[in-house]
Formats: C-alpha cells, structure tokens, sequence
C-alpha cells in the first residue's frame, strides 16, 4: 500500500496546500493524531514554506509535542512550483505573526527555534544573505547587547549567549561592553573574535577589551584576543624581540605558541629568521606550524626561505618535513632520488629516506579522512625498489601507487621481473579501480598485463583465489564511482569482480576478507559469492557469520542487502544455531525506521529460515494457517 501511494502521491503547492494545513488545525484531533496527519501532509514541498502559518498554532497548541516537528520542517522560503522559489518576508500580516510567535519562544527558555526565528527576522528585515555582512551583523550585535544589559542574572546572561551563538563577528566597543558587565562571556567573545584569514594587513589589536582582560588576570582571553587580532608585522617584531630576549629553550617555546597568530599569512620568512638566530631551540615550533611557510604557484616564499636555512644547517628532519609538508611533486621526486643515487651508507640513506616517507597533510570529518601524499615517479619508484626494496613494502608504499595519466609500468615490470607477489598484489588493487580510457596508454598496457598475470593463476584455483582475494580486500573505499563503466572499460575488475565469483570457493576461509572489505561493491561479491548454491559456499557463510550478521543492521544500498540476505539464508541452512542467530537479529531489523529497508524480504528470509527450522518459530504468530472448504 505504502509503494502504490508513492508512485501515485502528486505534489500540492499554494493556496491549495494552505488549505489543507488549515483544515487539519481546525479539526478536532488529539495532538499525536495531528502531528501524524502533518507529518504525512508534510511530504508536499511547498508545506515548510508556510511555516509562518502552522508554526505559531502549533506552539501555542502543545509546544513539547510539536517542538521537534517545528524545527524540522522549519524553512524561510516558499516553494511556489518544482522550479520556483520565494523568500518569505517578515512584514505585513505575516510579520505580525511571527512577531506574536518570536515573543511567545523568548519567554521560554527555547534556544534552536529562538535562533532560527531570529536569523529569519535579521535577513528579511535587514537584507542580504549570509553571517558576516555588515548590515546584518551590526543589528545582530545591537539584539546581543540590549538582551544581555537587560538580562537580570547570570543565568539569564548565559541563556542569552547560549540563543546568539551565530558566526556573526563581534566589534571592539560591543566586546568591551559585554566583558565589563559580566566577564564569563570571555569564551563567547573569543569564538566570535574577527579573524582577517587572507589579509594579515587589515587585522588591528583591540588594545581596550585586552586591557580590561589583563586587569581581571585573564591572560588566556587576552592572548586569545592577541592570536586573532595581531598585524602579522607586529608579530613578527614581538617574537623575534623574544628570541633575543629569552634565554630558555622551554621558556622560549611557550612564549612562541602564545603569540602565534591565528590567520593563513606566510610566516615563513619569520621562523627562517629565528632558526638563524636561535638554532635548533625554536625547531619544536617551527615543526608544529610547518603549514604556515607557504609556497607560491611560482615563487617558493617562505617555505623556500626555511627549507634553505635547513639544508644549510644540514637539519635532515626538518628538511624532511618541509618537503613533505609543502613541497612540490618534483622536489618530493628528486630529493628521494638524490638519496638513492648517492654513495652515503644504507644505513644513513635509510634512516634519511624514513623521514621523507609519510602523510603530507590530512582532512578529518565525522566519518571520513582525506589523507595527501607525494606519489614516485616511475623511475624513481624503481631505483628505490632496486636498492630498498624493503621501504617499498614499509613506509613508502603509499607513495608507489600509480596517478591519473601516469602508470608506474616501469615499476610494475620491475616487480613482475622479480616474482613479489606481495607488492604485485598491491598495485593490482590500485589498478582494479581506474577506467583506462580516461588514461594514457601506459595505464592500458599495464592493465592488460596485470589482467593476463591473473588469468594465468586460474589455472591453479587455490592460488588464484588466495591471490585475488588479497587485491580486493586492498581497494580503498568509495573507489568506484561507476561499476558498470569499470566493468566495461577495465579488464582487470570485469575479471576479478564479474566473472569469477565460483572461483573464490576454491579457498573458503579467504572469503571472511572480502565481506570485511572497505569497498562496497568488493563487499558485495562477497555476499554474491557466500549465496551461491554450493556446499562450500555455506560453509564459508558459517565461518563469516560473526561478520555477516552485520549487514542486518547496518546501513546498506538496497541491492547489496538483499545479496546479504541470500548469503544469511546459506549460514541459516547450515544448522538451527546459526538459523537462530540470524533470527534475533532479524526481528530487530523489523523495528528499524529506514523506510528504504526491503522488509518484504527480510520478511521473506525469516519465513525461510522458520520454515527449515519449525522449532524457532515465535508465539502463534509465525505458525502458518491453513485453511479448507467446511466438508459437508
């Protein structure tokens, strides 16, 4: 029923749609009914648009019912047609509503629907769009300050900070206000403190609010202030002041990171200076802030200036941390060259090439890093294979791994040469992935050598299967945007993700790699392969099923958790232990919200399993009923 009203629900917009909201508010519901019928009505995507309309009657109705409805269906705008869109204004008879509703939520202590409703009345009243222009942020400053003056306690004064927590920027003279009335808004000032990050010359101290700071003895807040206002130039002239003056390297080092401003200036030229004049006691700081020597598309600007101050003083570390750092993909190439082609001991050559090796610069968010290294050339990938083969397999091996446009065939020859079917397995998961007709020629020759290495090993199943398995469970994840253009363009993948799926039974406990695999659809031959109607292929299921029994509950494209559901199904069949394991997780994934879940077909495999084992069956509910014509 659900699936025929989604193929048949036709979207309502206007005058039309206010009128059903209407309708529904003046009915004669309980307040849970309502919200359910709002909720369904809410589908329709010109409803958040009339927020002005249902938002204050819902409030004024039951408020701790209708707050989370509120807020997520909360919008500004007006959805007029698919392709039409309107601001909805704050003025007029809609202004007087909303006025009415902003009253009402201020008197409360409610902060989410008090910042929305006022962002709302600054952009409609003031105009413009975003945080930090300056109409907006004038009259965001003016709300802040008249309602923290008149607040009439610290708490009153906290929920105040806590409703204007915007990325508005603060003024000296409304910082100094705040700060003399109630020092504890010192962590709120301090979040929202101006910082120029691309013009290190507009940036001004505000010497009043750091004055008022160091008399109360927050140092904290007034070095907070210092960081995000200092003119790089004073900068400079205050730290190289303090290399001359202070004496101990500890002292010296915390006096640095005191001071270090907060922008994207290049300060490279600076700590070049001060590694000439106090050495190797300012390199803890200069190593914690290497970003901060920049490099130039043509000029190498201070990071240029610190590198030569290392080399000069033949300090390998931070050479090497700059290079990695910041230098360019030909530096990175040529200093590891120069390492290898030098007649230094192994000893010395390693230990300087084990600096060089490692992350150049990482992005971490909530659920996904983005990790940057300096990728070999083909050449120098092999001359340091030659010599260190072993820091190939070690540290550097995320460096040898081929480029858009650029295959390591050299390198690869090299390894195929050798019989290292370890690193060849390595390159052959970064080769999987890449569709060759975006590439040079390079890219198809070494694909096609690497497709017939492969293809030679089915002759030997076990092998081929070990092997293979070892290149899948290596792809990284989110890989492979477009599986059908892959298999289509790249015979390596059409080989070892299409047609070879019965080949990978040859060697049954391998097959726990690829279900734990970081690529979605080399986790999906896995499913594919545990599935299959064969002995081997439920015995594997039995031994992965600590692993298996995950994709129940976790999130999975609808494709791949029915492929899982016929692998579970293979575990089930092979003994009523394992089919009641796989039940009691599957009775919890009844419950899940996800309206994308294929419950008819988890329905389906409980079914299955109950039906080969009676004896789980739970209550009355899931024994099957006949019934017959009555017998005269």
């Amino acid at each position: 029923m659900a699936d025929a009203e989604q193929v048949t629900f036709e979207p309502i917009w206007g005058k039309q749609l206010q009128g059903r909201i209407e309708a529904l508010l003046a009915s004669e519901m309980d307040d849970l009914e309502l919200r359910s019928a709002l909720e369904e009505l809410s589908r329709h995507w010109g409803f958040g648009g009339f927020t002005w309309f249902w938002g204050p009657r819902l409030w004024q109705r039951n408020r701790v019912v209708f707050r989370p409805f509120i807020l997520s269906n909360f919008s500004t705008w007006q959805r007029l047609s698919k392709t039409r869109w309107k601001a909805v204004k704050w003025n007029g008879e809609i202004g007087r509503q909303l006025d009415q509703w902003f009253s009402d939520v201020e008197s409360t202590e409610e902060v989410a629907l008090f910042r929305s409703l006022l962002n709302w009345q600054i952009q409609s009243q003031v105009g413009g769009a975003g945080f930090r222009i300056s109409p907006q942020a004038t009259r965001f400053r003016s709300e802040l300050v008249t309602r923290f003056e008149s607040a009439r306690s610290a708490g009153e004064r906290q929920l105040v900070l806590q409703r204007f927590r915007y990325s508005y920027w603060m003024d000296e003279d409304t910082a100094v206000r705040m700060y003399a009335l109630d020092h504890r808004c010192a962590g709120f000032l301090a979040a929202n403190l101006p910082i120029d990050w691309w013009s290190g010359e507009k940036r001004a101290l505000w010497p009043r609010l750091q004055s008022l700071a160091q008399e109360r003895g927050d140092e904290a807040f007034a070095w907070s202030i210092y960081r995000s206002r200092v003119p790089i130039p004073t900068w400079q002239t205050d730290v190289l002041k303090i290399c001359s003056s202070v004496s101990d390297p500890e002292s010296l080092v915390e006096a640095l990171e005191m001071r270090h401003p907060r922008c994207n200036a290049d300060l490279g030229s600076t700590f070049a200076e001060m590694l000439s004049r106090r050495g190797r006691e300012v390199l803890p700081y200069v190593a914690r802030h290497l970003f901060s020597a920049q490099r130039g598309f043509l000029f190498r600007k201070g990071y240029g200036a610190v590198i030569d101050v290392a080399r000069k003083h033949e300090w390998h570390d931070l050479e090497a941390a700059l290079l990695r750092a910041s230098g360019s993909q030909d530096e990175f190439n040529k200093a590891v060259r120069a390492l290898v082609d030098s007649r230094l001991s192994d000893e010395n050559v390693r230990d300087r090439l084990q600096l060089l090796a490692g992350t150049s610069r990482e992005w971490n968010f909530p659920g996904l890093g983005v990790a940057q290294v300096h990728w070999l050339n083909d050449d120098v990938a092999v001359s340091l294979y030659r010599r260190f083969p072993g820091l190939v397999h070690g540290p550097f091996k995320p460096h040898v791994q081929s480029r858009r446009g650029e295959a390591l065939s050299k390198f690869c020859n090299t390894i195929l040469e050798s019989g290292d079917e370890e690193m060849l397995d390595f390159i052959a998961s970064r080769s999987v992935f890449h569709l060759p007709w975006m590439d040079s020629k390079s890219w198809k020759i070494q694909i096609e050598k690497l497709t017939s290495y492969y293809q030679e090993l089915r002759s030997t199943p076990d092998v081929f299967c070990i092997r293979s398995i070892s290149v899948l469970a290596q792809v990284p994840a989110f890989s492979i945007p477009d599986y059908r253009r892959l298999i289509r363009s790249n015979a390596l993948a059409r080989l070892l993700l299409q047609r070879s799926p019965r080949d990978f039974l040859a060697h049954p406990p391998t097959l726990v790699d690829l279900v734990e695999a970081q690529e979605i659809h080399v986790m999906a031959l896995a499913y594919r392969v545990l599935a299959l109607d064969d002995d081997r292929a439920r015995q594997a299921a039995v031994e992965s099923l600590d692993v298996l029994i995950g994709a129940l509950l976790r999130p999975l494209h609808r494709r791949t958790r029915m492929l899982a559901f016929g692998a579970l199904l293979n575990a089930a069949s092979a003994g009523e232990l394992h089919a009641s394991r796989i039940l009691v997780r599957a009775r919890e994934a009844l419950d899940l919200p996800d309206q994308r879940y294929p419950k008819e077909a988890l329905i389906g495999l409980i079914g299955k399993i109950i039906h080969r084992w009676p004896g789980l069956r739970r209550g009355t509910l899931e024994i099957p009923i006949v019934y017959r014509d009555k017998v005269a």
